[in-house]
């Protein structure tokens, strides 16, 4: 399975990466878990490739993390997220600035799940504002 998370609101969508990786360990005492970053390990796909290529001895699935997916654009790295789409034990998470260039615009659609989070300004803004600072038990006095 891919996931896929976009947009410009880094916080929003590092919080939905956290809780989709919580609830895998929630699930799975054992993680199977591994990290990369493409902008920064521009061959960092070959590492995630090697991971899910391999049998977990442990748990019954994996979990890939991929940051900036997008930074790699060899055949070879979309065909192996082509090739995941539909792997039920297997999820691949990806966690991009911004909307995906041309050759993976197969992550927008079924069967890849994908969550956009655009900038948040005036009236959502001030609510998701809000509802933080309540959820920590911030008081802001009207000015």
């Amino acid at each position: 399975m891919v996931i896929y998370l976009y947009g410009p609101d880094s916080y929003r969508r590092n919080e939905k990466l956290r809780a989709l990786v919580a609830a895998y360990h929630a699930k799975h005492a054992v993680a199977d878990l591994i990290d990369v970053d493409l902008e920064e390990d521009a061959e960092g796909w070959i590492k995630v490739r090697a991971f899910l290529s391999q049998p977990s001895m442990f748990v019954a699935s994996k979990v890939a993390v991929v940051r900036e997916g997008a930074a790699a654009s060899e055949r070879g790295w979309i065909n192996i997220l082509k090739g995941n789409l539909a792997v039920p034990s297997t999820f691949v998470i990806l966690s991009d600035r911004e909307e995906p260039p041309r050759p993976f615009g197969f992550l927008l659609e079924p069967p890849a799940q994908c969550q956009a989070f655009a900038a948040l300004s005036g009236a959502p803004l001030a609510a998701f504002v809000a509802r933080e600072a309540a959820a920590r038990g911030v008081r802001f006095e009207e000015p």
